[in-house]
């Protein structure tokens, strides 16, 4: 999947990762629209230590296409 990852030297590429796959309560979507938002800003600017690569998006929208355990797989779609 192509992802935009906020690199170590505070730039962002586009990037191929592999395909997330969700954990215990958790889905995986295939996001349509992402939002960079104030918080992957401040990231970028050292205020929240996160690691790098950092993928950011706290803001997106899409669809449901695989979900972990405890999850009810009628929510896929």
């Amino acid at each position: 999947m192509k992802a935009v990852v906020l690199d170590t030297d505070d730039h962002y590429r586009i990037t191929e990762l592999d395909e997330p796959t969700p954990g215990p309560g958790q889905v995986a979507i295939r996001v349509a629209y992402a939002g960079i938002q104030w918080g992957d800003t401040l990231v970028r600017d050292g205020r929240f230590a996160v690691p790098r690569p950092f993928v950011p998006g706290f803001e997106a929208s899409g669809h449901i296409v695989a979900v972990g355990a405890g999850i009810d797989a009628r929510r896929v779609g």
